[in-house]
């Protein structure tokens, strides 16, 4: 699974991006007949959406697709292990005290939200419509790590994902 985490990653750096299939191996520094099958393997199971466009296909991620979240997962859990040591804490204890008030927790623009009930100190608590209102205006995707409720946070994300895509991509895919 290393170069579909390779391609996955671009878009994890950019949840609302999308790129054709020439752009990806430019990105990767890789042969386009190899990124070629390969991101046809992923629209193929579902983990990538496309839309043909004269000769190209422009591709974006699909975050509705449980094998997606899961390998987003295993790229937010790489992510994680790099954080300051004051975030690492934080994080282990939302994941000690957040199993009945918190739905996820995400690190971006040094700062730590928080999508649920309560307060926690040194975070910011979030309701969904914040969230939505954050992923559709703030640029947090470059650089943001989930601390904790990584299905949840993707299924939030995927319950937006049509107004991402009517926001963001000027091709939008249904």
């Amino acid at each position: 699974m290393g170069i579909e985490l390779d391609i996955l990653r671009l878009f994890d750096t950019n949840l609302r991006g999308f790129y054709t299939i020439s752009t990806i191996a430019q990105k990767l520094g890789k042969a386009y007949p190899y990124i070629n099958r390969k991101v046809h393997s992923l629209i193929n199971l579902g983990v990538l959406r496309s839309v043909q466009v004269g000769k190209s296909h422009c591709c974006t991620l699909n975050v509705r697709n449980r094998r997606a979240v899961l390998y987003l997962t295993e790229l937010e859990l790489e992510k994680r292990s790099h954080l300051p040591e004051t975030i690492q804490t934080l994080t282990k204890q939302l994941e000690h005290d957040g199993v009945l008030a918190i739905e996820t927790a995400f690190y971006a623009n040094n700062r730590v939200y928080v999508l649920g009930k309560g307060s926690y100190p040194g975070t910011t608590t979030i309701t969904a419509d914040q969230f939505k209102d954050l992923m559709l205006t703030a640029s947090i995707f470059k650089e943001h790590t989930v601390l904790y409720g990584y299905e949840r946070f993707f299924a939030h994300l995927a319950s937006i994902q049509s107004d991402l895509d009517r926001t963001y991509n000027p091709l939008v895919i249904a």
